[in-house]
């Protein structure tokens, strides 16, 4: 018991217990392999990319990283992301120029969650402001330009990816009252394939859920689970611990054998499970983005990648 105990409950150097929540427990991920209180000294705030930061400030695909004013950082523990009217965004990873990165990439499924809140009106009322709050997340072998993201036997530069939405508010009006919670798969050379569209994608479409009262703080989790040869993959959405209607499930992807398109296919989204992912903390200029905790289980972090 006394061993059952010490996996399931992690002790934060804080003095904070994390238990592991049950949808990660069901799914043995009970390893607390990433835990941040949004401290000022886990964020790259000097915008070098160094190793050994929980934080940095998103610069991929050549884009100019936010100004660190537009980071908040609140007492004793937390952060405001978007401030000084504009927009922000913080990410688990940062580019080093060319496929250089620093960070950590998670890899080989996982309980990924986001305890924010934000003020849903502010985003009602500035539609089109540079963005939304969102706790979302990329592959690195996209965002660094790694050669993972390759599509075997297709063209050189024709890319193969997929971009996991733990939860976005966006300022789209056909959906005022509804979260999204979203996976996208991702293909094709740069605006090219589906030009004037940056690439060709397909997406669950159950990915609309009840908006929650957003000015209260809430748990948003994605629950990811790779597919095996005799088994299928999933990623679930989860807020408050709470299974929501925008799940999606695949059989195991051989790029070797699979060509595109993948939609319509079994597989679609299966992509994930040999990738990693970096989160990212999002929103626009006038819809400030509150983080209290972040906090990943594993069965370990043997899959992720960490420079």
């Amino acid at each position: 018991m006394l061993l059952t105990l010490a996996v399931l409950l992690q002790i934060l150097p804080s003095g904070i217990v994390r238990a592991s929540p049950s949808p990660a427990m069901t799914a043995g991920y009970t390893v607390l392999t990433f835990s941040s209180a949004m401290l000022s000294s886990e964020v790259d705030t000097a915008q070098t990319c160094p190793s050994g930061k929980n934080w940095y400030f998103t610069n991929f695909y050549g884009e100019p990283p936010a100004d660190p004013s537009t980071l908040t950082f609140l007492s004793p523990s937390g952060a405001t992301v978007g401030g000084n009217n504009s927009p922000s965004a913080i990410s688990t990873a940062c580019s080093g120029g060319g496929s250089a990165w620093h960070g950590t990439a998670f890899g080989g499924g996982g309980y990924f969650e986001v305890t924010a809140s934000w003020d849903h009106s502010q985003v009602v009322t500035a539609a089109g402001s540079g963005g939304w709050p969102s706790a979302w997340s990329q592959t690195i072998e996209h965002g660094a330009g790694l050669s993972g993201q390759q599509w075997t036997g297709q063209a050189a530069g024709y890319i193969h990816a997929v971009e996991p939405d733990i939860m976005e508010d966006d300022t789209w009006p056909s959906h005022p009252t509804t979260l999204g919670m979203t996976i996208h798969d991702f293909w094709g050379i740069a605006n090219t394939t589906c030009s004037p569209d940056a690439y060709c994608q397909t997406g669950n479409t159950n990915n609309l859920v009840p908006l929650p009262v957003t000015t209260t703080a809430h748990k948003y989790a994605m629950l990811w689970i790779p597919a095996t040869s005799t088994s299928t993959g999933s990623v679930s959405f989860f807020i408050d611990g709470i299974a929501q209607p925008s799940n999606v499930s695949w059989t195991q992807y051989v790029a070797a054998s699979d060509s595109p398109p993948p939609t319509g296919q079994p597989w679609v989204f299966g992509v994930l499970d040999g990738l990693h992912i970096f989160l990212e903390l999002s929103t626009g200029n006038t819809q400030p983005l509150t983080i209290l905790q972040v906090n990943v289980w594993q069965r370990s972090a043997s899959g992720n990648l960490v420079q």
